[in-house]
């Protein structure tokens, strides 16, 4: 892992260079808006869900331009690369992009420990009201993982999705809000939870 190039910001920025690109022909060449763009290169996006598109567009390898794992470039190799080195640069997890309980054809890039079939990673569009989770956060969810007291929940409140505390009690246990104003959540025929929360930015759960 190269310090230098600790962030996605800077590691946008080192391949644009290489390549020449600026970010109109980047925004073209990987099918995404501009602002998508300035918005990594600003900082103010420490993830995309469009990183393997900008990755292929700028010719370098996605587990480097997301995790900074690896070489940049896909024939690129160096002296400290190792059998073992080379086999983990490999085993990242791709997880599929959903947009409520329509899957899109982005994917997000997440360590290789996130490897269920059963997760999903979901954009968020609006604030949650955890600083962990801001709005344009992209988070995965397995459907199939058990939620401990106070793990993050991904959950649909009267067909809204959001990010929620588990808390064990009652039934079915009860969704916890960022706002401590709102009382708590029963989950069941009105709140259902659609996966824990198991990756965003660092690992919440494994």
């Amino acid at each position: 892992m190269n310090s230098a190039h600790s962030t996605l910001a800077e590691r946008l920025k080192l391949a644009m260079d290489k390549r020449g690109m600026s970010q109109g022909k980047l925004a073209e060449a990987a099918g995404v808006a501009q602002p998508t763009i300035w918005k990594i290169l600003d900082g103010k996006t420490k993830n995309s869900g469009y990183v393997v598109e900008i990755a292929m567009a700028l010719n370098v390898r996605p587990e480097w331009l997301a995790l900074n794992s690896g070489p940049m470039l896909k024939d690129e190799a160096t002296e400290y690369d190792t059998p073992e080195q080379k086999d983990h640069y490999a085993r990242v997890s791709l997880i599929p992009i959903w947009e409520g309980a329509v899957k899109t054809a982005d994917y997000a890039i997440a360590p290789r420990e996130v490897t269920s079939e059963s997760c999903k990673a979901y954009v968020l569009r609006r604030s949650t009201g955890f600083s962990e989770m801001s709005e344009g956060s992209t988070i995965i969810v397995d459907s199939t993982e058990t939620p401990g007291y106070n793990d993050y929940v991904y959950a649909k409140v009267h067909n809204s999705e959001s990010v929620y505390k588990f808390v064990a009690g009652g039934d079915n246990g009860f969704l916890m809000s960022a706002d401590q104003r709102i009382p708590l959540i029963s989950i069941g025929d009105l709140a259902s939870i659609i996966g824990v929360i198991v990756y965003i930015g660092k690992n919440l759960k494994r």
